[in-house]
């Protein structure tokens, strides 16, 4: 089976997306928004996580403590296999920032059982949205990367992709992996420099269209015909890979539209029975979905014109959880069904 490797070109997808859709219990951190302002004004909440130290649990920060109230510039920086592979602007509040941050990494350590991936964020000075989002990467420059990996059964494959960053980063990128090889389950590593794409989106067009990116409407949505002084516990359910993601947060009509507009998944809202604060957080913890029993599950992959099959050992929610993110890549299809093995070292011996 292919080696599991992080995508130049998703990682802006992969962090408002597919992190978010592959979780398949609702995890949510309580982020007010009281109001929407303009500036790029310091955090006035006393606290702020912005800086030179990489985040690697959410047990180094408390979303409570930081700014919910002004939207501001930040440069939010990510790390994965061996190098920061995405240096990217946000425009909102440190909290909503914190908290995409917080879903990312939960719903990585689900699904893969760790967290692999290392986020820091700088707050900038840009006081329109629009010069916000203008900023650029540095040194940045269009890479052809060639992956070569070796399958079950002996087969030699490869993968190409084009990647937007600076040469440091792709040479620290390669050099990651080509002394970890086995360990990653990688036969070669090599990257050339595209001299006719001069700019991100350029690059990125020349690899496969990504057909979960959402693309927002062209016109801007209007706020203001939304209730924005009556603060209620609301039902959001969000759509992604064929999941449904439901929260339920204490917010006005105003800040669901504008919280979760940000999000760029599908979603619907609708009243939820609670009357305070309290009681609206305590329904996310009694709406986790019934994952079932444990079982083995015969997972059959095709990508490339190469079919793989895995046994996996867990409910059918996370046996679902993997097919879905794979037919939604692009990259390739994917179904699985019961296997008989009653226990999980029986089916992983089905592997072998």
């Amino acid at each position: 089976m292919r080696p599991i490797l992080t995508g130049c070109d998703k990682m802006k997808k992969y962090f408002y997306v597919a992190l978010v859709a592959l979780a398949s219990a609702t995890m949510f951190v309580s982020c007010e928004q009281k109001g929407i302002s303009g500036g790029n004004d310091e955090p006035t909440n006393g606290t702020t996580y912005a800086g030179d130290t990489w985040i690697t649990s959410p047990e180094q920060f408390d979303i409570t403590l930081v700014n919910d109230s002004t939207n501001s510039c930040w440069e939010w920086h990510v790390w994965c296999d061996g190098t920061t592979i995405s240096v990217e602007p946000f425009w909102g509040t440190e909290a909503l920032l914190l908290w995409m941050i917080d879903q990312s990494m939960q719903a990585e350590l689900k699904v893969f059982g760790e967290y692999h991936k290392k986020y820091r964020y700088y707050l900038v000075e840009e006081n329109t949205e629009e010069a916000c989002m203008e900023r650029e990467w540095e040194g940045a420059e269009c890479w052809l990367e060639t992956i070569t990996w070796i399958d079950s059964q002996g087969g030699q494959h490869t993968y190409q992709e084009y990647c937007w960053m600076p040469e440091a980063n792709m040479k620290e990128r390669h050099d990651y992996y080509m002394a970890k090889l086995e360990q990653i389950g990688v036969a070669n590593h090599t990257y050339e420099r595209v001299t006719d794409k001069t700019d991100k989106d350029a690059c990125w067009a020349m690899n496969p269209e990504d057909t979960t990116i959402i693309t927002p409407p062209d016109e801007p949505k209007d706020y203001s015909k939304y209730d924005s002084l009556t603060y209620r516990c609301w039902m959001v359910t969000q759509t992604s890979y064929g999941m449904n993601i439901i929260t339920y947060v204490w917010m006005t009509e105003r800040q669901v539209n504008e919280y979760y507009d940000q999000m760029k998944l599908p979603y619907v809202y609708e009243p939820a029975d609670a009357n305070d604060e309290d009681a609206c957080m305590e329904l996310n913890e009694n709406s986790k979905p019934d994952e079932g029993e444990e079982a083995c599950w015969k997972i059959t992959i095709s990508v490339m014109g190469v079919t793989q099959t895995e046994y996996y050992w867990g409910t059918e929610a996370e046996a679902q959880a993997q097919v879905n993110a794979i037919n939604q890549s692009g990259y390739g299809t994917a179904t699985y069904i019961k296997a008989a093995a009653n226990d999980p070292d029986a089916c992983d011996e089905l592997n072998n």
